[in-house]
């Protein structure tokens, strides 16, 4: 069987995922699965035809901010578990899209009202 790739829709994706080249040239530890596991199920999910363009271009902000800020890091990683990501099911991938996008709110909620002030001397 012979697949065909839609050149359009790579277009279409890349052009709205701003964050694919630093996320794909992170580098990675040799020893850090979790996140090795993460990219590997960001390539899928973003080319995936069965996932829209805003939810593709949300995906990709999440992850540049998982590998961008240590925070953010520790937090998904309590929040997503490395079963959760199953590419084999519909209702399975867009569990594990809601929980990240749900996480994603609320961290940023919750950087919004922990401003840290700095003192003067």
């Amino acid at each position: 069987m012979v697949k065909t790739i839609n050149i359009n829709k790579i277009k279409k994706v890349l052009k709205n995922c701003p964050y694919y080249d630093d996320i794909m040239n992170y580098d990675i530890l040799y020893d850090d699965t979790y996140t090795i596991d993460l990219i590997d199920w960001y390539k899928d999910i973003i080319f995936d035809k069965e996932i829209d363009l805003i939810t593709i271009k949300n995906i990709d902000r999440c992850i540049y901010m998982y590998i961008n800020d240590y925070n953010y890091r520790v937090g998904l990683k309590r929040v997503v578990k490395l079963k959760d990501m199953d590419l084999n099911s519909i209702s399975r991938k867009k569990r594990m899209i809601k929980k990240i996008l749900n996480y994603n709110d609320l961290y940023e909620e919750s950087s919004i009202l922990n401003i840290v002030t700095s003192r003067w001397l």
